[in-house]
């Protein structure tokens, strides 16, 4: 059973998304389309709100960092002054929203024109009062929940909860090929894998069961692989391992990318239902993995989605195989802007038997081709 499902979405003037005015996600959602259709930015977006909520000055560094806020907004400040978004989040006590609108200010930064919440308790059947958290501030007032109403806290720690995975950084100096992790940080993993090494040892202490059934789903993608050696050194976990055959204890810097990537997918969605977010987003999770790896972490992602819902941006046309029609979501470009269209089962009756999704996506049939 799911903690928190998110029940609709709201987005409008976020990079190629000029305006998606509800979407209502299932427990799996995989996003398909050519490159630069726009599924990295639907992602990004909740990449975006992670770090705005994340804590004070936040939103100002990560818009900083990514070329300032023109670079966000659809078509630049011209087109689209202001991004606005809104979220719902349902769980078995009620309906929590959040909404808000940023807009372009001076320096190419952010301020918030609206930001607004309210909660709705199951079977209600009126409509609540929205509680404005005002306007004109440069920071998400609502990460100031401590200070304010319970409410409040609960939509804020739900909306922490939504969190975007990428093990694409697999460079020599990126976090998860220097994987030396502080020894207690071990129970979510990070959305770049960086603890991994301290993840994998409180399970192999703790939970040996799953411990051991990563390393039988790992060594059925390497089948080299024979276990992780993680050793305690002060304070410290290092990512370590044995192969088949020999003495040698091997480390992250002699792993192939598509190797810390299986390592690190595997466990994160392995992990028991406790340690899971409530919403995970995958960006790419095929990349440099064989095909037959890719069917391996589609079936852990359906396990993973009886208790977290799952968002997954894809590239690969085999991986619709995996997965229900009414899943894929195919994103296009109309113009200038992004459009996202689900797939309805009845619309392919008579296509489905003869032809797979991957087939139909070859095809063009399903759309989001070039």
């Amino acid at each position: 059973m799911k903690k928190i499902e998110i029940q609709n979405i709201v987005i409008k003037g976020f990079k190629s998304i000029q305006s998606m005015p509800s979407f209502a996600p299932r427990s799996i959602n995989v996003f398909i389309g050519q490159n630069g259709a726009g599924k990295s930015n639907f992602i990004g977006f909740f990449k975006f709100l992670s770090n705005m909520l994340s804590g004070t000055g936040n939103l100002a560094d990560y818009t900083g960092l990514h070329g300032g806020a023109s670079a966000f907004l659809f078509d630049g400040p011209e087109t689209s002054p202001q991004i606005t978004g809104a979220i719902n989040l349902k769980t078995s006590t009620g309906l929590n929203e959040y909404k808000f609108r940023l807009s372009h200010a001076s320096a190419d930064t952010f301020v918030y024109t609206e930001e607004q919440f309210r909660y709705s308790p199951a079977g209600f059947k009126g409509e609540r009062v929205w509680y404005d958290l005002g306007s004109g501030h440069k920071e998400s007032a609502l990460i100031n929940a401590e200070s304010t109403g319970k409410t409040q806290g609960t939509v804020k720690r739900m909306l922490q909860q939504l969190i975007t995975y990428q093990f694409h950084n697999t460079t020599f100096n990126s976090p998860i090929r220097n994987n030396k992790a502080a020894i207690e940080n071990n129970w979510f993993l990070e959305e770049d894998g960086r603890n991994l090494s301290a993840v994998l040892n409180e399970l192999s202490t703790n939970q040996p069961a799953i411990y051991q059934k990563i390393i039988t789903i790992i060594q059925q993608i390497i089948p080299f692989f024979d276990d992780f050696v993680l050793i305690d050194q002060y304070g410290k976990t290092y990512l370590r391992w044995k192969e088949k055959g020999s003495p040698v204890t091997f480390v992250a810097t002699q792993a192939s990318d598509g190797m810390l990537r299986a390592m690190a997918l595997v466990t994160l969605l392995c992990l028991p239902p406790e340690r899971l977010p409530a919403v995970m987003f995958l960006d790419e999770p095929e990349l440099g993995l064989h095909p037959s790896a890719v069917k391996t972490i589609c079936e852990l992602i359906q396990g993973a989605s009886e208790h977290c819902q799952i968002f997954i941006a894809t590239q690969d046309a085999d991986m619709l195989n995996e997965f229900e029609p009414e899943d894929i979501v195919v994103v296009a470009r109309e113009g200038r802007k992004s459009t996202f269209k689900r797939l309805v089962n009845e619309d392919l009756t008579e296509w489905i038997g003869t032809y797979s999704l991957s087939d139909l996506w070859h095809q063009n049939i399903i759309g989001g081709k070039p």
